[in-house]
């Protein structure tokens, strides 16, 4: 996460393994999301879709990248099963078999899953080892038990194939057939981030002993373990736009913001955190709804990150912080008349 945002603020004590592997996924969704409606980056979400080859099923392909292709269709290297039994390899060349042949024999740690069931109206998706970078390999067929099986034979002691001393080069057919690539938006999930990153956020402001506070504990069952509704908790900027337009007096591309205020209503007090990530919204995260107050009346706290200079600043709102939000000046560190540093 920090590497992909250019963040550089840290929590006040080590974060478990545990937590840390379990997140890591859904920090992955996080950011494809931000690179697509922050940055408008669509090739790295994009990823690896099926193709129809002239074989008779489906192999892995992707859209090829600046230099690679003139931007046409690419498939990795890759061994799959056709449908009459045999293996076959599709890739340019004898030696790139060769280097497979060496990387398979011994066991990688560095193997994913992918199951892609088939469908009825179109060709087979072929069960297939994918070459996807030096010693990194994608397991992908229609059989989650095959999938499975098969990556778990590379993870455990490798694989020997049995290759033919000679390769022919793939000819493309006169037609070359679109890649089909599935996406989704995964709005569980990325709520499931945000709600991990506002419980973060609280913690480095007021530290470990008022983030455990029980008060949030439902909020971070449904961040660690997927307990709860997304909609009780987060409201993503994607299914309310009205968020967008209310952080535009103080949002700015080169800049992310966290955003955290208590307020009282309906005789219950509201932790909230807004979330700003390149100047965009991306959701708001309700912590709390308590009788009593959890943090000191009053908070408003808004901090800043600038992702190029890898700095950040916390900047503390008065009792005007609703004047302080219309005027974008308010908000520039060092504007000291209205902006108090802690």
């Amino acid at each position: 996460m920090q590497a992909s945002l250019g963040g550089s603020l840290t929590l006040p004590t080590e974060v478990c393994a545990a937590c840390n592997d379990a997140f890591s996924s859904l920090d992955t969704d996080l950011i494809a999301h931000v690179n697509l409606f922050a940055l408008g980056r669509v090739s790295s979400l994009l990823g690896f879709g099926l193709q129809e080859d002239p074989s008779g099923v489906r192999l892995t392909a992707r859209l090829g990248r600046l230099g690679e292709e003139r931007g046409l269709a690419v498939a990795p290297p890759q061994v799959f099963r056709h449908p009459n039994g045999t293996w076959r390899f599709h890739g340019p060349s004898l030696e790139v078999l060769r280097m497979m042949e060496r990387e398979l024999a011994v066991p990688s740690a560095d193997v994913t899953e992918l199951v892609d069931p088939d469908e009825h109206d179109k060709t087979p998706v072929a069960l297939a080892i994918v070459r996807t970078a030096p010693s990194v390999f994608l397991v992908r067929g229609p059989s989650e038990s095959e999938v499975r099986q098969l990556a778990g034979t590379l993870r455990e002691k490798g694989l020997q194939i049995d290759a033919p001393d000679e390769v022919t080069a793939w000819v493309p057919p006169a037609e070359v057939a679109p890649i089909d690539v599935r996406s989704s938006f995964p709005v569980a999930r990325i709520s499931r981030c945000l709600s991990k990153i506002a419980l973060n956020y609280v913690c480095s402001l007021f530290g470990p002993n008022v983030a455990l506070n029980p008060a949030f504990d439902r909020l971070r069952r449904f961040a660690r373990y997927d307990e709860g509704i997304f909609a009780d908790f987060v409201t993503p900027t994607l299914l309310d736009h009205a968020q967008q337009d209310g952080v535009r007096a103080y949002a700015h591309p080169e800049r992310h913001a966290l955003v955290l205020n208590q307020l009282l209503h309906d005789s219950l007090y509201r932790v909230a955190v807004q979330i700003v990530l390149y100047g965009k919204a991306f959701g708001i995260v309700r912590l709390s709804a308590t009788p009593e107050p959890i943090l000191p009346l009053a908070t408003w706290r808004v901090t800043y990150f600038d992702h190029g200079q890898k700095t950040f600043e916390h900047l503390v709102i008065p009792d005007d912080g609703l004047r302080c939000f219309v005027n974008v000046e308010a908000l520039v560190p060092g504007a000291a008349s209205l902006v108090e540093k802690p």
